[in-house]
């Protein structure tokens, strides 16, 4: 009798921890952030105007974006990044803007003018004929690993049902063990 009620309060509590550890695990899932948003302490400009940042722990390519004032696709194309990844970490260089280009204004200096000479008729030249004009060359451009394209892709869609999946598939190994540990066969 005393160890039916001792199998009966095991069953109660290791159903009682399941709940808990399940409740502990959906928090996320329900919308309590884990790390409140990193604040983004904006790079200074380089000598020659470029602005590079060094990604710190917790921040987002989209908080980051927002701080320069850029877009993300922006920072992805100057970074080689895939055009639909967010994927950054912690000591990553990212290159937010490039040096400008700079242009020489020619200044105009006064000149006095030459006199002019009477001109001499002279027999009209010979226009020369256009020549061929060389080809342009093809520049390849970076393609992404489809692989690495697809797995960024895959966890980003389904990152709320995979963990929803882990969750039930580690409570019903929990459920299994405890039953087959408490009735054994041949009991």
């Amino acid at each position: 009798m005393a160890s039916v009620i001792i199998v009966r309060m095991r069953l109660r509590l290791s159903i009682l921890f399941l709940f808990l550890c399940a409740a502990l695990v959906a928090l996320p899932v329900v919308g309590v952030k884990a790390n409140p948003p990193a604040q983004i302490v904006v790079s200074t400009p380089m000598e020659d105007g470029a602005i590079v940042h060094f990604v710190s722990e917790g921040e987002t390519m989209a908080a980051i974006a927002e701080a320069y004032g850029v877009s993300m696709d922006e920072i992805r194309s100057l970074n080689g990044l895939a055009p639909t990844s967010t994927l950054i970490f912690p000591g990553e260089k990212l290159i937010i803007r490039l040096a400008p280009t700079v242009t020489i204004t020619p200044t105009i200096t006064p000149v006095t003018p030459r006199p002019t000479r009477t001109p001499t008729p002279q027999q009209p030249t010979r226009t020369p004929a256009p020549t061929r004009t060389a080809m342009p060359t093809l520049t390849p451009t970076p393609t992404l690993n489809p692989a690495v394209v697809f797995m960024d892709d895959a966890v980003n869609t389904a990152r709320q049902p995979l963990l929803i999946a882990m969750v039930v598939i580690c409570a019903a190994g929990l459920v299994w063990t405890l039953w087959s540990g408490f009735f054994k066969k041949g009991q």
